[in-house]
């Protein structure tokens, strides 16, 4: 076989190995890129920083949350706890998806489970005695302060979805879930700050625990959600 035939060969081959690249390719979708898990987690907070600050200029801030001293109570551990779920969730939800970044959704869910366990835990426990607490609580506060959290967690937590849609969560149970606590949990905070009624049950369950609800009552709709979003 000559040299002629063995370069003619080679070329036929490049060529139909260029025909079958190009026809892998045909159909590919462009794939959007992702943003950076810190770009990530700020277009998470900062809608709900926008959020919470208009409701507290319309709401106010509570004669509570004025008072450094009542900080060092129960009510401070609420919000010292509602901060870390809210703040852990959001990152422990992106981290999640993004591949290679285990380490992070490892330490921020380790956040979220000291956030409740320091907002109902400690939280529970210092309101429990404290005599500011013992007021008859009211349901009609109780849906107040939870419909608020919930109204502010949407849209953070649509832009929290977006994002583990987008990406490739080796758990998505998990980014779901701590979707909802983490952002139920930054409406929390807000309404907390916000909030008039120091009634032990009201702090506890529309506050302390709202982002356990939260994940738990938002969880289908979030899957939901997330498997339009992957399938579109």
């Amino acid at each position: 076989m000559s040299e002629r035939t063995l370069t003619g060969d080679a070329a036929a081959r490049a060529r139909e190995t260029a025909d079958f690249v190009r026809e892998l390719a045909r159909d590919v979708t462009p794939v959007e890129r992702l943003a950076r898990l810190r770009g990530g987690v700020l277009r998470v907070l900062a809608p709900w920083g926008v959020l919470a600050l208009g409701a507290l200029a319309l709401k106010g801030v509570s004669a509570t949350f004025a008072d450094p001293a009542r900080w060092a109570s129960g009510f401070g551990a609420v919000l010292a706890g509602l901060s870390l779920v809210g703040v852990g969730g959001v990152v422990a939800a992106l981290a999640t998806a993004v591949p290679g970044r285990e380490a992070t959704a490892r330490a921020a869910s380790a956040l979220v489970a000291l956030g409740l366990l320091v907002s109902v835990g400690l939280g529970g426990f210092l309101l429990h005695g404290d005599p500011a607490t013992a007021s008859p609580a009211s349901v009609g506060s109780d849906l107040r302060c939870l419909v608020l959290a919930f109204a502010i967690a949407l849209l953070p937590m649509a832009g929290a979805l977006l994002y583990v849609a987008r990406a490739a969560p080796a758990h998505p149970a998990v980014a779901l879930a701590t979707v909802g606590a983490g952002c139920v949990a930054l409406g929390a905070l807000t309404a907390q700050i916000g909030c008039t009624d120091p009634a032990f049950r009201h702090v506890l369950v529309s506050h302390a625990l709202a982002p356990a609800i939260g994940a738990a009552v938002l969880f289908a709709p979030l899957r939901l959600a997330f498997r339009r979003l992957r399938a579109g």
